[in-house]
Order: C-alpha cells, then structure tokens, then sequence
C-alpha cells in the first residue's frame, strides 16, 4: 500500500490565475511552457540532503525508482519508491512561479527550483524529510529530483 508522503514547505503560489497575473506584467524570470514540462518524467536521481550534517541518500543509486507525471490541466502525480519500501505518493495540483515548480497545496507542498534542458528536468531544494539514521523519527531535509522525459 502507497504512504502518502508529508510535505512541510509552505506555499508560494495559490494557483493559475496568479500565475497568468505575473505572467501579463512581467519581470522576474520565466517559466517554461507548461507545454515542455506536461507528460511523463522518470527520476535519473532522487537525492535527500540532510540539515546539518545529517547526512544524505541517493534511492535510484540504492535500487529505489521514482517518476512525476505533470498534467497539463494542472495536476501532477510524483511516485518515489525506495528499494523494498512501500512508495511515497504525491496526487496534487502543480502550478509555476518564474524558476519554480510547486506541487502540492496551499498547506502542504513541495517547491523546486527548476531547470529545464531539452528531455532533461531538475527539480532541486524542495524542503522535505528523511529518515537518515533508521530511527523512524524524519530530519529536515532538502530533496532534489534529476529526470528524463518518457516517450
């Protein structure tokens, strides 16, 4: 059975209609054309990094797998499964902000700052948590998404 993955980032952008307001006036950087980012992306890399020297964990390196699926209605799905673990589901709306891709809600969201190069996407800096020592208790943690596009 899939876990449903906490978030703890608060929100940078309600949703579209703030979008297309920024977009209309202007200024800050721009996002790439939902039209780029829609479909299906598969994690090349899924890497969580530790506050404070708590250490960082690289699942697809470990046997873990991921992927995001970005609608271009608006809603995105993003699977990270690592090695012999139940997945960690994310099935939310998505929105841009200039270099930064929010999924999730108002209260409970994941922000990257994005870069995007033909077929290859980075998500990096999201806050999250991990669980770097196996004491069941999460640390605060950076995750950070390198992906190829699905044909």
């Amino acid at each position: 059975m899939a876990r449903r993955l906490a978030l703890t980032t608060p929100s940078r952008l309600p949703h579209a209609a703030l979008l297309l307001a920024l977009v209309a006036c202007g200024g800050g950087e721009s996002s790439p054309p939902v039209e780029q980012l829609a479909g299906r992306w598969r994690a090349t890399r899924i890497e969580y990094v530790g506050a404070g020297g708590a250490g960082s964990v690289e699942l697809v390196a470990q046997g873990g797998s991921g992927s995001l699926v970005l609608r271009a209605e608006g809603t995105g799905l993003l699977t990270l499964t690592p090695l012999g673990r139940a997945p960690w589901v994310i099935d939310a709306p998505w929105s841009l902000d200039g270099a930064f891709l929010t999924l999730g809600t108002a209260t409970n969201n994941l922000n990257w700052a994005i870069e995007l190069a033909a077929d290859e996407l980075r998500l990096s800096g999201a806050q999250a948590s991990y669980d770097f020592d196996g004491d069941g208790a999460s640390e605060p943690a950076k995750l950070n998404l390198a992906l190829s596009r699905e044909p």
